[in-house]
């Protein structure tokens, strides 16, 4: 589907511009949305320019030096971006265990000298890959990013505020997610020496998916930004884009076509489960790529490139033409593998579920690629068992298999039936999801046809498979099993784009021809799905056999209306003698191409994307005043190194401690210094020390809670000696809780007072 010559008579110069107008577009629009939402120009520019300098410019230089012949310069640019990313998280997790993380960027410095004075290596300084034929990709990924980015800003951004205090460049967030204040922290912990505590518990070691934060913290550093910015507002576009970008650039490289890296940003980045159901909104959670746990969860934002790049790499090395020299990329697949694996817990094993179906496929048709998936699992095996002992710990952080009913509850067979104890409304709900997600991948139709022998299919297979079992078999309190699918979800887009762009080569239509056939069947399909969603407006009836059919009718509405079309434009087509042979195959491809086009409507109108103002979730954590928020950053700029500070704020719903929500963590984010006891939630003590452990409870030591508490409300020096013997300096108090004890005045001395906080100095 390639087509070089589309841009053989332009000139140089229109050629030049043409391609680096949509990375101009958007970096323009996204430094228009920071800034819309309160950040900064000065931090725009200084993030961009971290990101050029120490991500983008070495992990370009550096991916050139692979034995890896390129399809475009994008596609080098992102795969070296990933690659820069692992190489940058790693590096600093490992210089910060002798307290050395400010040297991390001197591998940036490195790779660019070596490059510059090494003659065998200065080729890296150009790009020597196709420079034509690669437009009208890099357009339409460029307006894939801007809307993707365009929509993350105006429902997540605009429901975490973010304010300014007096002191110039600090910010805080004034009503943020809930969980906002607790990634914030982490970003501060991972500064503290090693071994890393949770930064708002006492003697907790810090066993988490922590390379992410470890490349929010050089971002802060180097760029000059503000943390909460960094959190709140910075590192979520580049990552977003960069996820994009490499979504684009392995559809095109899988399938060897760029109509299918056209396909594949906007089915792996756009779409959603299809829902034709008119009476309800967003019937399957959020399962799509875009999501509003793309900006709640730093960790998947993060790990979602390195998983993204991951898969490249695999299919790289088992891509036919590939040769012998290309071993060397397990050295990078090592690498990104443990990255991931320290970044997200569910990428890596969905990732070896998808490298031992490939196994199992090419033990059968392709056996000389079986030595390269072996070595591949084993890599992958050794990077997660390496990521377990050093970086997050064994803790299954509360997830549990079951049997697949509280994903299933989400289905509006669930909405409808009230239960599903009950094998028909079970096998029901069941065969809805498979409809709604099978929308999306239906591409995969032509794979099974004229891929089946291709480990590089069975691959992603696999990948899909084990993010659907996830999902459904996976059971966790905060509902965090749809990560799996969430990361997996443009995998998904990836395997239709792909099946659809072996079709069309096989209709030998050509190139033009196969374009406006792709762009008439995606528009057919979008219509057809607003059409049918119409028609389809009333609940069901709960009672009687006919609910059920009013489950399905509206699927079977949409393939006999498109096959009607499909079948009169074929028939209209071999009149006119433009096909012959090929008749049937294009009908099939048109209808095809048009049930996964639905699926991009079905984002916008009834899922993630909507953006109705109803749709826009709130703020649900406890807000952040003003008055707290600088006595944290009073705290910051006062505290040393290794002092800790005390707080009477534990619990995010304001209940009492002893039974509260106790995700409260935003002294401990603003502050940037340890908290003695400030929330509990998440820290994940071991079953030794914290039995029966539970996120919204009591804290597991009733002792030190009273000690912590009755320094603030009953003190004396006996209660302030056992905080200093712990090493606390300074208490700050959230008096919108309550008020601190008027004696503690007499026993410390106040250093920082507002109407709702104050800081008192415990040292003598």
């Amino acid at each position: 589907m390639n087509n070089p010559s589309a841009d053989v008579n332009r000139p140089a110069a229109l050629l030049w511009i043409s391609r680096w107008i949509p990375l101009a577009l958007v970096l323009l629009v996204c430094a228009v949305l920071l800034h819309e939402y309160g950040t900064p120009v000065r931090a725009i520019g200084a993030t961009a320019l971290y990101y050029a300098a120490m991500v983008v410019l070495p992990g370009t230089l550096l991916w050139r030096l692979f034995p890896v012949a390129p399809r475009s310069f994008m596609e080098q640019v992102a795969v070296g971006s990933a690659l820069a990313l692992a190489i940058q998280a790693v590096l600093r997790w490992l210089l910060s265990s002798v307290g050395a993380q400010s040297l991390t960027p001197l591998w940036a410095v490195a790779v660019v000298l070596a490059v510059s004075f090494m003659p065998r290596w200065r080729h890296a300084w150009r790009y020597d890959g196709p420079v034509r034929g690669n437009t009208g990709l890099s357009w339409v990924t460029a307006l894939v990013v801007v809307a993707s980015s365009w929509w993350l800003t105006n429902t997540a951004f605009r429901s975490n505020p973010i304010l300014p205090l007096p002191a110039a460049g600090q910010y805080y967030p004034s009503a943020p997610y809930i969980d906002m204040p607790y990634q914030q922290s982490l970003a501060s912990a991972v500064n503290h020496p090693w071994p890393l505590m949770y930064p708002y518990v006492p003697d907790t070691p810090l066993k988490y998916t922590i390379l992410p934060y470890e490349h929010f913290a050089d971002l802060h550093q180097w760029s000059g930004a503000d943390l909460t910015l960094v959190i709140m507002r910075l590192h979520t576009l580049p990552l977003l884009a960069l996820s994009i970008v490499l979504i684009a650039v392995l559809a095109a490289r899988v399938a060897d076509s760029q109509i299918a890296g056209v396909l594949g940003a906007l089915f792996g980045t756009l779409s959603a489960p299809m829902s034709l159901y008119g009476w309800t909104w967003c019937p399957f959670f959020e399962t799509g790529f875009l999501n509003y746990g793309t900006y709640r969860s730093p960790t998947q934002t993060f790990g979602e490139p390195l998983f993204l790049a991951l898969l490249f790499l695999i299919v790289v090395l088992l891509t036919p033409e590939q040769k012998r020299r290309n071993w060397i990329l397990i050295g990078p697949i090592a690498l990104v593998a443990f990255a991931a694996a320290g970044s997200k817990a569910t990428f890596l094993p969905m990732i070896l579920c998808g490298v031992g179906l490939a196994a199992l496929a090419a033990s059968i048709w392709a056996r000389q690629k079986l030595p390269r998936l072996v070595a591949i699992g084993v890599v992958g095996v050794a990077a997660m068992a390496i990521a377990l002992v050093t970086i997050t710990g064994t803790n299954s952080r509360s997830l549990e298999l079951g049997d697949g009913r509280q994903y299933l509850l989400f289905t509006p067979v669930s909405a409808v039936m009230g239960t599903l104890s009950h094998l028909p409304a079970l096998l029901g709900a069941i065969a809805i999801i498979a409809l709604a997600w099978l929308s999306v991948m239906v591409g995969v139709v032509f794979l099974l046809r004229w891929q089946l022998r291709d480990p590089r299919m069975w691959l992603l297979l696999g990948v899909v498979a084990a993010g659907l079992a996830g999902v459904i078999l996976g059971v966790h309190p905060g509902k965090s099993q749809l990560y799996f699918l969430r990361g997996a979800w443009p995998v998904l887009g990836v395997l239709s784009a792909w099946g659809i762009a072996v079709a069309c080569r096989r209709t030998e239509l050509s190139p033009a021809k196969q374009r406006v056939l792709v762009a008439g069947a995606l528009v057919l399909g979008m219509l057809a799905v607003v059409g049918v969603r119409h028609l389809v407006s009333d609940r069901p009836d709960p009672d009687g056999m006919a609910r059920w059919w009013a489950f399905f009718y509206p699927y079977a509405i949409l393939v006999v209306a498109l096959g009607l079309v499909a079948f009169l434009a074929v028939l209209l087509l071999k009149r006119t003698g433009y096909l012959h042979q090929h008749a049937l195959l294009v009908g099939c491809l048109l209808v095809v191409t048009a049930i996964a086009g639905g699926t991009l409507v079905e984002q916008f109108g009834n899922g993630s994307l909507a953006l109705n103002p109803k749709d826009v979730p709130a703020a649900n954590g406890p807000a952040i005043t003003a008055d707290n928020a600088e006595a944290a950053r009073w705290v910051r700029s006062h505290a040393d190194g290794d002092e800790i500070i005390a707080t009477n704020a534990h619990c995010a719903d304001r209940r009492d401690p002893a039974d509260c929500d106790a995700r409260r963590f935003s002294i401990a984010a603003l502050s940037e210094v340890p908290v003695y006891l400030e929330g509990w939630s998440y820290s994940n003590p071991s079953p030794e020390v914290a039995p029966g452990f539970r996120d919204i409870g009591p804290f597991w030591n009733a002792g030190i809670l009273a000690m912590n508490d009755a320094a603030f409300y009953d003190p004396d020096n006996a209660k302030l000696d056992a905080l200093r013997d712990e090493g606390v300096r300074f208490l700050v108090v959230d008096r919108t809780i309550k008020p601190e004890s008027p004696e503690l005045a007499s026993y410390a001395t106040l250093v920082f007072e507002r109407p709702g906080a104050a800081v008192y100095d415990i040292e003598k």
